[in-house]
């Protein structure tokens, strides 16, 4: 018998060893998010949300992303996130009303700390008057559903609307159809799954399993990686690049159309309007890098809503210089969850305050301009 024959696996082993692997590989697994999860926990579904995007009224849930605290979300009685109530409006108080997604609702974070909470404290000092915002936002609204919650905001009678729009909220893809009938009922559209089902099974656990996610936390914490990272995100990362793709021009030019009617709609019922955009963390991070990659430009998306805002009598308001004066603004925002944490909220509300005591907005007027920090 030759040494080869001696050392020959029995051919069941070539069965078993693979299992052993496999069933070790899935016991480590199941370890580490077990661990993960007593240690990191996501408690991130939102049990007040309705199918439709709307709340259910006088709703409380707890919530608490991966990697912030625990709080309570609640709504008032009409399902908005705001701690006054939505009925006929108080003698004295000021009245704002706030459309967006979850980047307008400070989501991740509690009443007190998001910057709604904290602009109402901020503008109610500031005016020596009652401020109250009513925020009809809620998390995954795209354009077309902020645009179809105007008349809602307008009939709780404010005194300003606001829009927020984040660049991720407008990452989608409409046709022009459905921007000429734009005033019919649309469906949210989902974000494109991988085709195949590998990729699926990438992607969910690339959402879904907690150890991926804490990794992804622990890495994400160098700004630097995550920005490189961010960039390779192709149409999605794209509103950082100049000359802006077809895809992102086409966008804008729709947005262009929605905020030009919801201005009209307003201002028929001498309701003004101002525009505020969201940021995200690797364009924030972009803003204080002196060697940006070559035609990226974290300001182009400001400057174009800016753009937009003006063409249709919007008071255009600029969260930039905030964020271009925060040493690592990149660490404003949770690494993973991409909102604003605690911080991040503060610099934001800090931006949102500034420019509405600056403009020349009527309720404003009689408000201290220098924004009580």
């Amino acid at each position: 018998m030759n040494d080869t024959t001696a050392t020959k696996l029995p051919r069941r082993d070539y069965i078993l060893i693979p299992l052993l692997s496999l069933g070790t590989a899935l016991g480590m697994a199941a370890i580490a998010e077990a661990t993960s999860r007593i240690f990191w926990p996501d408690n991130s579904l939102d049990a007040c949300v309705l199918p439709d995007g709307h709340h259910k009224p006088n709703c409380s849930a707890p919530l608490n992303t991966m990697e912030g605290p625990a709080y309570i979300e609640s709504y008032n009685e009409c399902g908005y996130r705001t701690q006054a109530s939505c009925g006929p409006k108080p003698p004295g108080h000021i009245r704002i009303a706030l459309l967006g997604s979850s980047f307008a609702m400070a989501f991740g974070v509690s009443y007190e700390q998001g910057f709604p909470g904290k602009a109402e404290r901020q503008l109610t000092s500031a005016c020596r008057h009652p401020v109250e915002i009513q925020n009809l936002s809620s998390p995954n609204l795209q354009p077309l559903q902020i645009y179809h919650l105007v008349d809602e905001a307008l009939s709780l009678k404010p005194d300003l609307l606001i829009v927020n729009i984040n660049p991720m909220d407008l990452d989608q893809n409409y046709t022009d159809q459905e921007i000429r009938d734009r005033d019919q009922p649309v469906a949210m559209q989902r974000k494109e799954t991988p085709r195949s089902t590998v990729g699926r099974i990438l992607k969910y656990v690339q959402d879904n399993v907690t150890f991926v996610l804490v990794a992804q936390h622990y890495r994400f914490l160098d700004q630097d990686d995550y920005i490189r990272h961010y960039l390779q995100y192709g149409d999605s990362a794209d509103f950082l690049r100049q000359p802006f793709t077809d895809a992102w021009a086409r966008r804008f030019s729709q947005l262009d159309i929605l905020l030009g009617d919801i201005a009209d709609r307003a201002h028929s019922k001498a309701v003004p309007v101002a525009l505020i955009p969201g940021l995200q963390r690797a364009q924030a991070g972009l803003m204080s890098e002196s060697n940006r990659p070559a035609g990226v430009d974290p300001f182009a998306f400001e400057r174009e809503l800016a753009a937009i805002a003006a063409r249709h009598g919007i008071v255009n308001i600029d969260p930039d210089p905030e964020f271009r004066r925060t040493p690592n603004a990149a660490s404003l925002f949770y690494p993973v969850n991409g909102h604003f944490n605690e911080r991040g909220n503060t610099v934001f509300q800090q931006a949102l305050t500034r420019g509405l005591l600056s403009s020349n907005l009527a309720i404003f007027q009689n408000c201290s301009k220098a924004s009580p920090q």
